[in-house]
């Protein structure tokens, strides 16, 4: 591997590593290169709310998590920008399929 080129990276398809990495030399620890980002999901005010560890959404994520939703056939609003779940439903009946837009991409867990 070239100077430069991080193995954490292109063991998921990116050829230069875009972060402060340095090239790795010695044996590969998977569990140390790959840190899941973790999004919280809790019922607020009647609502399934959905954040990261730090705060709101981004714009992208949330709008392609409401039309992850929308499509399966829930009860999404945006309420202050941000994305509700209508609050009716059950923890396993929200919780299943947001992990399910999650896989590989991210942790959910209960507040």
């Amino acid at each position: 591997m070239a100077t430069g080129t991080c193995y954490c990276f292109t063991l998921i398809g990116i050829a230069n590593c875009p972060g402060p990495c340095a090239p790795r030399t010695g044996p590969l620890n998977i569990v140390t290169l790959w840190k899941m980002e973790k999004r919280i999901l809790r019922l607020e005010d009647e609502f399934w709310r959905i954040r990261t560890d730090t705060g709101e959404l981004a714009d992208a994520e949330r709008n392609a998590l409401r039309a992850y939703l929308d499509e399966k056939g829930f009860k999404t609003a945006m309420i202050d920008d941000n994305l509700a779940i209508a609050g009716e439903l059950t923890w396993q009946e929200v919780f299943e399929p947001i992990e399910g837009f999650y896989e590989g991409k991210a942790d959910v867990y209960p507040f």
